[in-house]
């Protein structure tokens, strides 16, 4: 078998650093790929060795947030479109090996309801999806009190005979 071409980077102590972000939301860019705009950004140095546990532990203590209800989730290189997610720690050699060319890779910690809706609504953004979300809940009260009060003019403005 062949030996991965990360095999000499990593035996030399090859380190990636992970820019992790919280606090932002996704944006839709112009070609589809997802834009991460706002929140905090700190670096935690990732070796492939680096267990999923040690990493949680790390990125707990920088944004000081309990991370037990949280994914962490990050892209390939050249390729803004997908999250990959990360929960096991062949997931974090996987991710060390995918990103140890380009030294860093930006990862980003994402709550359980905002994962729920990147699942659920498959190519939308957490952002747009809340928003939509909401316009739709408005649009839909809308219509319900325009009805109530057509019912009213209706029933009450009508003389009967």
């Amino acid at each position: 078998m062949a030996p991965s071409p990360c095999a000499g980077s990593m035996a030399d102590g090859g380190v990636v650093v992970a820019i992790c972000q919280y606090g932002g939301e996704f944006t839709s860019g112009p070609n589809g790929n997802l834009i991460y705009k706002g929140g905090e950004a700190h670096a935690v140095d990732v070796t492939r060795d680096f267990s999923l546990e040690s990493f949680k532990d790390e990125v707990s203590k920088v944004f000081h947030v309990d991370v037990t209800d949280m994914s962490l989730k990050y892209f390939l290189p050249n390729n803004n479109k997908t999250l990959i997610t990360i929960s096991c720690d062949r997931d974090m050699q996987r991710m060390v090996d995918f990103t140890i060319r380009a030294a860093q890779v930006d990862v980003f910690l994402i709550s359980r309801e905002e994962n729920r809706s990147i699942v659920t609504h498959s190519g939308a953004t957490p952002g747009s999806i809340a928003s939509s979300d909401k316009r739709k809940r408005a649009i839909s009260k809308n219509k319900y009190v325009v009805l109530l009060l057509f019912a009213y003019l209706i029933l009450f403005t009508i003389p009967y005979s």
